[in-house]
């Protein structure tokens, strides 16, 4: 897991090299004018979803995470809180298709994101996000790059 801000991600880039059209996605594209909905590049490796909602929970009990998958969550608009568990001991109570599954586990660390910030979340990584951070200001849009890193 990384959590920075959108301005030094080209700094994990040397051990993520998709990254570097991640950077180039967002530095040439109006993210913030985007609707809401899922996007393609000319990478298979790399999609992502805009995402405009209300959050609506403060605390959850179920973790999700992602066998494939690497998420890249950054917000566009508002502030978002993140729960973070440890990946193991881990309880898988459902499963998913095709890369996501929920499961329960312990609570390593509680993360708030404010705008132009990011968390990256390798597979197997447990997360909560759409967690209030302000009770006044519900209102979020993010947009998660979910990356397919070589094995």
């Amino acid at each position: 897991m990384i959590i920075d801000s959108v301005d030094n991600l080209h700094k994990y880039a040397k051990e993520f090299p998709l990254l570097r059209e991640v950077v180039d996605i967002i530095n040439t594209t109006d993210l913030q004018s985007l609707k809401a909905g899922s996007y393609v590049t000319h990478n298979s490796a790399i999609r992502y979803v805009i995402f405009e909602y209300k959050l609506n929970k403060d605390h959850d009990c179920r973790y999700e995470t992602h066998r494939v998958e690497t998420d890249l969550q950054l917000v566009i608009r508002g502030k978002e809180r993140f729960q973070i568990a440890w990946s193991s001991p881990v309880q898988i109570v459902e499963e998913y298709v095709p890369d996501v599954f929920f499961v329960t586990g312990l609570e390593a660390a509680d993360i708030q994101l404010s705008e132009n910030q990011f968390i990256l979340l390798l597979p197997g990584e447990p997360h909560i996000p759409c967690l209030i951070a302000d009770k006044d200001k519900t209102d979020v849009k993010k947009v998660v790059f979910k990356l397919t890193l070589p094995q």
